[in-house]
């Protein structure tokens, strides 16, 4: 069975479309539409539409390119310093503005407790800050979980948000530091794995030149009865012949063992 693919439509696309040729109240409008929009959650596009930037300059209807500016980048906060040179929001827009909010801040902790989060978002009611969490994770602006008993949301997932332009530099030397650790890192595992390749060459060349002297002295020893056995009667007597054998045995044997012990020892 062949299964169906479904493409995900982006949800600023169709602003983006609209905005490719609006100018003016036009454009102001459908900042108003964006900021508005539930799922649309960065802006950094449609900031880059011609129609779009004029609006800074524009004097009638630049308080909306400050609206755009404060939804791709800024915080609830800003948005109450800053109430009197921006247009009036409505509560889907406010709504949306806090989840932004949340969404920054759930970015820079892992945990990030109930009296923070009350004091950046505007809220007084426990009740109404654990609903817009719990919107922003069915909305997959974040992933975590509520902790009542530690009154703190335990965050293991946010979305980014838009990045200011001048941002980008500072972003980049860090990359670009990290990759240059990473590199660094990478050199010195190379250095430490042939150093442990040369350990474990040595030891089992060690381990061979004992095993050798050892199989010498094995040797030494067959030849050693072999010899004890062929001598005649007249080279003396049985005890004589056997304190004899035992000395050069181990005459023999010191001399065997000293190359590999020598070795063993340095």
């Amino acid at each position: 069975m062949i299964a169906e693919k479904t493409k995900t439509i982006d949800p600023l696309e169709p602003f983006l479309l609209l905005g490719k040729n609006v100018r003016g109240a036009a454009a102001s409008q459908l900042v108003q539409q964006v900021t508005e929009a539930p799922n649309v959650f960065v802006f950094g596009e449609l900031l880059q539409l011609d129609g779009i930037k004029e609006l800074e300059n524009n004097e009638t209807h630049s308080q909306y390119w400050r609206l755009l500016q404060l939804y791709a980048f800024g915080v609830y906060k800003e948005f109450q310093e800053k109430k009197e040179s921006l247009p009036e929001l409505n509560d889907a827009q406010i709504r949306k503005l806090r989840l932004l909010t949340l969404a920054t801040l759930a970015s820079k902790s892992k945990f990030v407790y109930y009296d923070s989060l009350k004091s950046s978002l505007g809220l007084d009611n426990l009740r109404q800050l654990e609903d817009l969490i719990i919107e922003a994770i069915y909305a997959d602006i974040l992933q975590g979980k509520i902790n009542q008993k530690e009154k703190r949301l335990e965050v293991d997932f946010v979305v980014g948000r838009d990045i200011k332009p001048e941002m980008i530099e500072t972003i980049i030397d860090t990359l670009q530091n990290w990759s240059a650790k990473c590199e660094a890192a990478m050199v010195n595992l190379d250095v430490q794995s042939s150093r442990a390749n040369v350990n474990k060459e040595s030891k089992a060349q060690h381990r061979k030149d004992i095993e050798n002297n050892i199989e010498s002295m094995k040797k030494i020893h067959r030849a050693q009865d072999m010899q004890q056995v062929l001598e005649p009667e007249s080279s003396g007597s049985p005890v004589a012949r056997n304190q004899k054998m035992k000395a050069s045995s181990k005459t023999i044997m010191k001399s065997a063992m000293k190359p590999s012990m020598t070795k063993f020892f340095n």
